[in-house]
């Protein structure tokens, strides 16, 4: 199995210096790993220089995030397009990328194609919660603002696959469609169809759930379309950042506020790490006959150093070969 990381190092609105960084840090604490990064050869050449399994191909041309994907699927220059052409060609093990989010699923779309059994590729992370330090995998996070029946139970597959693959000790896996109620009759019909589907599919399906239980660990496995998850998944950045901030804003109202600040100070700082959304960044593309990995557009040094941390986890699982299996297991049935 290939330990190598072929990374667009310029897409993201950080440019280089996020993924710069990350790298360094990465491969300071993992000596199994090699990267190859994808830019502008000179400025990563220089800023790079004397690190070790880290090499750098260049790419002058760099996708915008306002490109239209259809306008730039096929720019071979780009060091989107060579990041995941090295996945295609066997000479690194996963893509990762900050970009543009639509350029990147067509660009892994056209040079992986996707496996058998899987009409469209999803999103898919995982996301913290409040029991014990928990967390969940969601899906589709906006690869797919439509939505079908069966479109939903693939994502299913896909994401027990992925839990499975990175949380081992799981076997079978909590699988719910998030639903504005609980009872089967609820949502649209695509829902309703899908319930009834992933009750015969042998998956531990348990129903619908409410976005209000997920923070309690519900599920283990949370499935819905794009277009929710993706606002989902922004509406939980927010409400972290507004919470962090109504926290110091409160700590600092008054003298006796800042010394129950003092007082508070180990367990402020244990609720910053569990909160600080930058270290659940990494989004794999699930359904490619490839690792593509998508980082935050906006992530800085420690949030890419999660998405390495956890593209170099799926690889020493093989995550494509679970999945692969986990689909050819469900088509069989």
């Amino acid at each position: 199995m290939s330990l190598t990381i072929a990374v667009d190092a310029a897409s993201g609105d950080g440019g280089s210096a996020p993924a710069i960084a990350a790298i360094k840090a990465v491969l300071a604490k993992d000596p199994e790993l090699e990267i190859v990064a994808y830019g502008p050869q000179a400025e990563l050449e220089a800023a790079l220089a004397g690190v070790g399994r880290a090499a750098v191909l260049d790419a002058p041309e760099v996708i915008a995030m306002d490109d239209p994907p259809l306008q730039v699927l096929r720019r071979r220059g780009s060091s989107m397009f060579k990041a995941i052409e090295a996945v295609a060609e066997g000479r690194a093990g996963a893509a990762l990328s900050a970009g543009n989010t639509g350029a990147l699923m067509g660009m892994a779309r056209i040079q992986l194609k996707m496996m058998p059994g899987c009409g469209r590729p999803a999103i898919a992370s995982f996301v913290p919660c409040d029991r014990c330090r928990s967390e969940f995998c969601m899906l589709d996070l906006g690869a797919n603002t439509d939505r079908t029946a069966e479109m939903l139970v693939s994502f299913a597959h896909l994401g027990a696959a992925l839990h499975r693959a990175i949380k081992p000790e799981v076997a079978e896996p909590r699988v719910a469609l998030l639903n504005i109620g609980e009872e089967n009759i609820k949502g649209g019909k695509e829902i309703q169809e899908a319930g009834e589907i992933l009750a015969a599919s042998g998956l531990n399906f348990i129903g619908n759930v409410e976005a209000g239980a997920l923070y309690g660990h519900a599920a283990d496995v949370v499935v819905c379309d794009g277009f929710t998850g993706n606002v989902f998944l922004k509406t939980m950045e927010g409400l972290s950042s507004m919470i962090k901030n109504m926290l110091v804003d409160a700590f600092a109202a008054n003298p006796v506020a800042k010394v129950g600040a003092l007082v508070s100070l180990p367990v402020l700082k244990g609720l910053k790490e569990v909160m600080d959304v930058r270290k659940y960044n990494g989004a794999a593309f699930l359904g490619l006959n490839g690792l593509v990995i998508k980082s935050h557009g906006n992530a800085d040094a420690v949030a890419f150093e999660a998405a390495l941390d956890f593209t170099a986890k799926q690889l020493r699982q093989d995550l494509v070969a679970t999945i692969r299996a986990e689909l050819a297991a469900a088509t069989a049935k």
